[in-house]
């Protein structure tokens, strides 16, 4: 195997083992987002758009050289020359070779883009994870007050009711401070109808 396809073999192995790594479910999302936002990453990543476009064409042209390849070795099949010994063995081995290269690159095109989107995709849950945590407490923060002003409401009505019951068996001056008080209490009782409106 040539330099070149050597490399491009070991990338491939490199995007599986990341692949499987990024598919480990005890590893949570907020972790790996932690990761891609760790410093060394972002010292990597600063310029990734150009590593990204100038290795995806370098995948490309080998993957087209393959195809070249193969399609040069399949038609010389047809034209070979039965006068050389092992002719057809060593047109075999080529073809081979040129379809491993195939393959190969083939491959670690496609796993290339199914990493890059698979990091995007588990980058964007975790920030939906965070989101999704922050609404709930947000909405178990606003249930709590709303249940605390409903039973500040209660109390309120309850006094209400008790010094209306008392004012009415009472006397002309009991009326009158009763009469005060339910004005406090109804300004009490309309200030937590607002609150809660």
């Amino acid at each position: 195997m040539t330099l070149q396809w050597t490399f491009v073999a070991a990338f491939l192995y490199l995007e599986v083992f990341a692949l499987i790594l990024l598919m480990f479910p005890f590893i949570k999302p907020y972790m790996w987002q932690r990761f891609f936002h760790s410093g060394i990453v972002k010292s990597i990543t600063a310029y990734a758009y150009i590593y990204f476009n100038v290795f995806l064409f370098v995948l490309v042209l080998l993957f087209l050289d393959s195809v070249r390849e193969v399609s040069k070795y399949t038609d010389a099949k047809e034209e070979l020359d039965i006068a050389i010994p092992n002719a057809e063995a060593i047109l075999n081995m080529k073809l081979f070779r040129a379809q491993r290269n195939f393959y190969v690159a083939g491959f670690a095109f496609f796993l290339f883009i199914v990493l890059k989107r698979m990091c995007n995709l588990i980058s964007k849950e975790a920030t939906l994870i965070a989101s999704n945590e922050a609404s709930v407490k947000q909405a178990q923060g606003a249930s709590d007050q709303a249940k605390r002003l409903m039973e500040e409401m209660d109390e309120l009505q309850k006094e209400l009711e008790t010094k209306t019951k008392r004012s009415r068996s009472g006397s002309m001056a009991d009326i009158v401070v009763a009469a005060v008080a339910d004005s406090e209490v109804a300004k009490d009782l309309k200030t937590t109808r607002d609150d809660l409106a």
